[in-house]
């Protein structure tokens, strides 16, 4: 397969055609984690064409989708993930505090290591 400059229109429309992650690496030319970092720039860009780059964490693929049904459901994935990890992190903010305050670890520490 010939390696292409990274273009949203590599990715086909339809969840039914989904491109895995390591198919878009194999396109470009890339590993898969820049692959996700494309993907990622891709997707902060607001499309005129009204497509916006879908993907499911089980079907494991992208696709490009302009239904509302389809992008309502991407956007509760995103959000459910977003509380997650948001909880995760503030949590462990609150562990680093109380280290911080028995005098056990500086956050400033840990930043300027």
């Amino acid at each position: 397969m010939k390696r292409r400059t990274p273009s949203p229109s590599d990715i086909p429309r339809g969840k039914a055609n989904a491109i895995p992650l390591d198919a878009l690496s194999r396109l470009w030319g890339c590993n898969p984690r820049k692959a996700r970092e494309i993907i990622a720039q891709f997707r902060t860009e607001i499309p005129a064409d009204g497509l916006v780059i879908l993907s499911d964490t089980r079907q494991k693929g992208y696709w490009l989708s302009s239904d509302p049904t389809e992008i309502q459901r991407f956007i509760s994935q995103i959000e459910r993930m977003s509380r997650s990890q948001f909880l995760t992190l503030r949590s462990a903010r609150i562990v680093l505090e109380r280290h911080e305050k028995r005098g056990q670890v500086s956050i400033e520490d840990i930043l300027d290591a």
